[in-house]
């Protein structure tokens, strides 16, 4: 019972004196600076985290345990000037006990009992303590220790740092959470662009959010239509893709995605899913110097609003993100798992969910704070038009309700939606399936009103199409089973 009792005493010695301190500063570092949660870190590797408390608390009582033993002394007298002072401080001395505590070993001398009784009885001295410290007090009077014994002590001893180490450390970084928290400080404070670029005051977004849900292949300004080509170059043109030259061809084909422009500059990614290697970066569309701003990971659904930039980041469980124009300031904006965003005056549009189902979407401003929900569903490529929202939901149908959500959502097209867009003459859709034979329409584009009743069709083929809004007109980009690409302009108001 003695034994089991100071069992007990050592282990709230060692936790209250050690583990609580341990973890306020596990506290301060992984959720005040990294942003890691230590409830989720731990309910992830509990099994992993009670190995290295057991492997941390067996040493510990191994090495500090009550401990008896005596050894052979002719005389007691001189005891004292054997001892040195610089490693042992008298408590007590009589003419046969002497008590003893340690100066070495600290902080362990001050958080466990350190304390050893010495008596002297019948031509022996014998002493009780902690066995570490009785161990080395026998030593130093010149009797016998198990040094096999002591040497293995010992190692059980230094090995629990690297077990409690190891528990702490594997976890958050297998979590991904404090790598990716120690790269983005990294980029934060030691990654400058080479030009400040701000938001002219004549302009507010990089492109449309209909052109973002449609891959963001297309973007343009009043002088020139931009857009990708074959999945890996960036082309210049006039309108009707008139007098076409090429901007960018990026290495080793990687593929170009998410054009944006704001002033003379065109934003845009590249993305190698060979080498899993990704880059933001940004060409001037004046002299064609270009600029890398970030190169940590995959960034997707690239929104530019006022001098942000609203990204979903795939090195962070796909959470979403945001940036200045220049790729500094990076940080967190909505920590879940972000499917899809609109970005509307202040208003972040987020379909997301905690584990990457049950996805509901909701309105934050643009700061960040929690405002409401609209859906307890995923509302894709959603694009706010007037007072409704529309968005493709179930079955990769297109549905619209109404902004006030005072009504149920309005199914326009039933089936097989794979993106569309929206103008002032109506809604222009695409359907896609690859055994058409079951479709009532078959695939390509069309136009429709807004209540979804009138329909004609603008472009029959048989490839999914990504519509993008360019300089008042549509461009359509049919990508193949296979991989090809066909660039089409059409002319709204002369069906070509």
């Amino acid at each position: 019972m003695e034994k089991i009792r100071d069992w007990i005493d050592i282990g709230l010695r060692a936790t209250i004196g050690y583990l609580i301190p341990i973890f306020f500063i596990l506290y301060v570092i992984l959720e005040v600076t990294f942003n890691i949660e230590l409830y989720n870190l731990f309910e992830e590797s509990f099994i992993l985290f009670l190995i290295a408390l057991s492997s941390y608390l067996v040493p510990l009582i191994k090495r500090y345990q009550y401990h008896k033993v005596g050894i052979y002394l002719p005389a007691f007298k001189g005891v004292k000037k054997t001892l040195d002072e610089n490693r042992w401080e008298v408590l007590v001395l009589h003419n046969n006990e002497i008590i003893v505590r340690p100066r070495f070993d600290f902080p362990n001398r001050i958080v466990f009992n350190s304390e050893i009784s010495a008596e002297y009885k019948q031509d022996r001295l014998e002493f009780a303590g902690p066995f570490y410290y009785v161990d080395q007090l026998i030593t130093d009077l010149g009797g016998c220790t198990g040094e096999e014994d002591k040497k293995k002590e010992k190692g059980w001893y230094k090995s629990t740092i690297g077990a409690v180490a190891f528990a702490i450390i594997f976890p958050s970084i297998l979590n991904g959470g404090m790598l990716w928290e120690i790269k983005r400080l990294y980029h934060n404070i030691f990654v400058e662009a080479e030009t400040i670029v701000e938001m002219p005051d004549d302009q507010t977004i990089g492109n449309s959010v209909e052109n973002i849900n449609n891959d963001s292949f297309a973007a343009s300004d009043d002088r020139y239509i931009f857009y990708v080509e074959d999945g890996y170059q960036i082309k210049k043109a006039k309108k009707e893709l008139r007098d076409s030259q090429t901007l960018v061809i990026a290495e080793k084909k990687r593929e170009i995605e998410e054009l944006n422009l704001v002033g003379d500059w065109l934003y845009y990614t590249e993305q190698d899913f060979i080498e899993d290697k990704a880059a933001l970066k940004r060409l001037n569309i004046e002299n064609e110097h270009s600029e890398t701003l970030y190169m940590m990971g995959g960034a997707t659904q690239l929104h530019i609003y006022d001098n942000w930039i609203y990204f979903i980041n795939a090195e962070d469980e796909f959470s979403l993100y945001k940036m200045d124009l220049n790729g500094n300031d990076v940080q967190s904006v909505h920590a879940e798992f972000t499917a899809d965003l609109a970005v509307y005056n202040n208003q972040l549009i987020i379909s997301s969910s905690e584990e990457e189902r049950d996805l509901k979407t909701i309105i934050r401003d643009t700061p960040g704070n929690y405002h409401s929900t609209i859906m307890n569903e995923e509302m894709r490529d959603l694009v706010k038009w007037a007072d409704y929202y529309y968005y493709i939901g179930e079955n990769e149908g297109l549905y619209r309700v109404k902004t006030t959500l005072e009504s149920e959502p309005e199914v326009l097209v039933e089936y097989n939606i794979s993106n569309f867009t929206i103008m002032e003459q109506g809604i222009f859709y695409s359907l896609y399936r690859r055994s058409s034979m079951y479709l009532e329409e078959d695939n390509g584009v069309y136009q429709m009103d807004f209540e979804g009743k009138e329909r004609k069709p603008v472009y029959k083929v048989n490839d999914t199409v990504e519509i993008a809004k360019v300089n008042g007109d549509l461009l359509f980009r049919a990508t193949g089973e296979y991989g090809y690409e066909n660039i089409k302009w059409y002319e709204l108001g002369t069906d070509q």
